[in-house]
């Protein structure tokens, strides 16, 4: 059965809640094309894979999220966790195997958006630089 978006707990350990949106954590190498002299077909070689830095976003509670971003916007660059996005039924039961970003990396805490003419709920983000996805 395929999944929706919303079928997805996207959770960063020490922080409480999940967050709504996840992206990056691509896996992918760079590949040269090396062409032999008098070759028409190139030989692929491919570097060592890497795994993009992981972006998770929320809606900002005041009361749950800024206490949290004035304790960590100082370990930017320091501190480290684990990033689960664990797959989920209809009724958000987890099911299947998660996507887990361990030793990851706080690289990234963006401001929550802010916008006198708008009343969409204010987001942040929270970037990780990882080194595989397990």
């Amino acid at each position: 059965m395929k999944s929706s978006q919303f079928q997805f707990l996207i959770s960063v350990a020490g922080w409480p809640g999940y967050f709504v949106s996840r992206t990056g954590g691509d896996v992918q190498a760079n590949v040269q094309k090396v062409y032999d002299g008098g070759a028409l077909v190139p030989d692929l070689v491919a570097g060592r894979p890497s795994t993009n830095n992981v972006v998770a976003t929320r809606h900002f509670d005041a009361t749950r999220d800024g206490p949290l971003r004035k304790r960590y916007q100082p370990l930017v660059g320091q501190w480290r966790t684990t990033v689960t996005v664990q797959p989920a039924d209809a009724n958000l039961v987890p099911t299947g195997d998660p996507d887990i970003y361990a030793d990851a990396l706080l690289s990234r805490i963006g401001a929550p958006g802010a916008n006198a003419q708008s009343d969409d709920p204010s987001e942040f983000e929270v970037e990780f630089t990882v080194a595989a996805v397990t």
